[in-house]
């Protein structure tokens, strides 16, 4: 079924709710920051909107351009997008996530996880080996890190812990090693008995 374009508001509302879910995928787009499309060559300037991506507010009353927020939920069903850090207060003083419509944010830094998402940027010539290769020294940064933050946690419960803690590894290993030289010993056979 192709949809006519029409200029009625009623209709308009009518196809989206009643939208199948690649349409519904597809109306959540962003625009891309004027920094991503020279970065990408002009050869995009929208694209639909996932979860890890950050973007920044430009209209409504959170409106900030120096900010730069997480997206934490999309949800298609209802056309909206769910930011990390931006709540109402109810009347009965719960928090709940204040909602933002697509036409609302702007993509500042796109989530490549999705090899889906990298595969249709790639088909239209845009290179993003350099991407992802920071993304992976990062992360090859990170676990550097957090194994360094590891050495030197054992390291300090070493200083702070008795000798007795130090020997009490070698005492368990020991302990294996004697289980697993246990000889299973055969009850002699009888007679008759096979």
């Amino acid at each position: 079924m192709q949809w006519n374009k029409t200029t009625k508001v009623r209709k308009q509302r009518k196809r989206l709710w009643n939208a199948p879910k690649h349409r519904l995928h597809k109306a959540l787009t962003c625009r891309l920051d004027d920094r991503l499309i020279e970065k990408y060559k002009f050869a995009i300037s929208r694209i639909p909107i996932r979860k890890g991506d950050k973007v920044r507010v430009v209209r409504g009353s959170f409106k900030d351009p120096a900010k730069e927020i997480d997206v934490i939920e999309v949800r298609p069903k209802d056309n909206t997008i769910v930011l990390t850090g931006i709540t109402l207060s109810k009347a009965d003083q719960k928090r709940v996530p204040r909602v933002f419509r697509p036409s609302a944010l702007v993509i500042t830094k796109l989530n490549l996880s999705d090899r889906y998402r990298r595969d249709r940027i790639e088909a239209l010539g845009i290179i993003l080996e350099d991407e992802l290769a920071a993304e992976e020294e990062a992360a090859k940064e990170a676990e550097k890190k957090e194994k360094e933050d590891a050495k030197a946690e054992k390291g300090d419960k070493k200083e702070e812990g008795d000798e007795e803690a130090d020997e009490a590894p070698d005492a368990a290993t020991d302990a294996d090693k004697k289980k697993t030289k246990k000889v299973v010993k055969k009850k002699p056979v009888k007679e008759g008995e096979e």
